[in-house]
Formats: C-alpha cells, structure tokens, sequence
C-alpha cells in the first residue's frame, strides 16, 4: 500500500491551504504509482533518496520516493511567486 509522509516543515504550510494536502497526496500517489510500474518493467532510472520537486497550484514541494517502502516522503513546501517562470520581453 503506498503512503505519503510529511515532513513537520511542510505540515504547517499543507494543512493551513485549503485543499493543497489533498491535491499534492493525489499527484503525488500518482507519481508514486507510475514509478513503481517503471521499477516493475524493469527500466527504473530512480536514485535513491534522489530530491524532486512538484508543482501544486501556488507551491512547490520537495519530495523523496521510497520504492521498496512504496512512500513519498514530502520534505519541504513553500509558495512561490506569480512570475517564476516567465521571462522579461523587455529589450
């Protein structure tokens, strides 16, 4: 069975935005999932304890996969701003 851990550093932010804890659970199962199909097919580019991120509305959260626990351990979440990602059209 696949579980989501967090840690108490991205508690606080994930339980204080409605609905954010449950959008990043639901992504990150399905990610979660998809990884333990590429595993099982035998074509795992995993690292362990190998940092990703993952973008859920207005944040970005840190996360770690556990394979063989079947985990996602979310270490960090943090808001970030309206205009990463884009870039100046200013000459």
């Amino acid at each position: 069975m696949s579980r989501i851990e967090v840690s108490s550093r991205a508690e606080g932010i994930l339980q204080d935005v409605p609905g954010l804890y449950q959008r990043a659970r639901e992504m990150l199962l399905g990610i979660l999932e998809t990884a333990e199909q590429i595993r099982f097919f035998g074509d795992s580019y995993f690292l362990p304890d190998s940092v990703m991120r993952l973008r859920v509305g207005k944040f970005e959260l840190s996360y770690t996969l556990d394979l063989n626990r079947g985990m996602a351990s979310v270490l960090s979440a943090e808001r970030i701003s309206e205009d990463v990602g884009s870039q100046s059209t200013e000459s």
